[in-house]
């Protein structure tokens, strides 16, 4: 293997093994990033849905308010779902942008159809949590849903559908790999370019003490010949210069 193959070989792998672990990291900051924006204001939200189905629900027990009011906040289209379950857990009711999706099938509605609440309603505490799904990531709620008496009813799950979030990390993944291709491509260049340069040197160096060594093994007689030579060549220019 050449000198110039080795510092290649070397340079790519030390290239790829950097530009991995920052894309690693990279990327796991951009996830997290992206995750706490989606928990930008879903706390708020969540309360006050919460709120309103204390007494839509938890008094009334009208579920077709119910229905209405869910899917006046997660209209078709909408990057928000909401689920609503009675005290059994058996679902009652769900917002209509989690069953009009035809017109949007980027909205995959089974991540957040599929949260079970039956933790919130052995305790009535809410939880929150987030699920990987190969469309879109999901960010969701747990909330209990309470009557007047502060006895527990129901309770409701909101997700939001990360829309655009694997697009982003697909495209900051593509940046990292340009990056580093430019990177290899530019150090090679000049890896090359430092390599012939060295080569050529080498190449003039030998050329010299092949020609010294081709002066130093004539014969003394001949050296001396032209030693003189050279001597009276000098001394005319010096005269001609008086």
């Amino acid at each position: 293997m050449t000198l110039r193959t080795k510092l290649i070989v070397s340079l790519v792998t030390t290239v790829i093994i950097t530009m991995f672990v920052h894309g690693y990291w990279s990327i796991q900051q951009d996830r997290e990033n992206l995750v706490r924006e989606m928990r930008v204001g879903m706390i708020g939200l969540s309360r006050s849905i919460q709120a309103a189905l204390r007494y839509i629900y938890g008094e009334e027990k009208d579920v077709k308010a119910t229905q209405n009011f869910i899917d006046s906040l997660g209209r078709s289209g909408n990057i928000h779902g909401i689920v609503v379950y009675d005290g059994s857990g058996k679902r009652i009711a769900v917002s209509v942008s989690l069953t009009d999706t035809k017109e949007f099938p980027n909205l995959d509605p089974a991540p957040v159809l599929s949260i079970d609440p039956r933790r919130v309603l052995a305790d009535g505490n809410g939880v929150d949590g987030y699920i990987e799904s190969p469309a879109n990531p999901v960010y969701y709620r747990i909330e209990p849903i309470l009557d007047s008496s502060n006895r527990l009813v129901g309770a409701f799950v909101l997700g939001r559908r990360g829309t655009g979030y694997n697009l982003t990390l697909e495209a900051r993944r593509n940046r990292i790999i340009m990056t580093a291709a430019i990177l290899i491509a530019v150090l090679s260049v000049v890896i090359l370019f430092l390599v012939q340069r060295s080569k050529d040197a080498g190449k003039s160096a030998l050329k010299s003490r092949e020609e010294m060594k081709s002066v130093c093994s004539l014969p003394n007689s001949i050296r001396c010949a032209k030693s003189c030579r050279t001597c009276t060549a000098n001394s005319s220019r010096s005269n001609r210069s008086v």
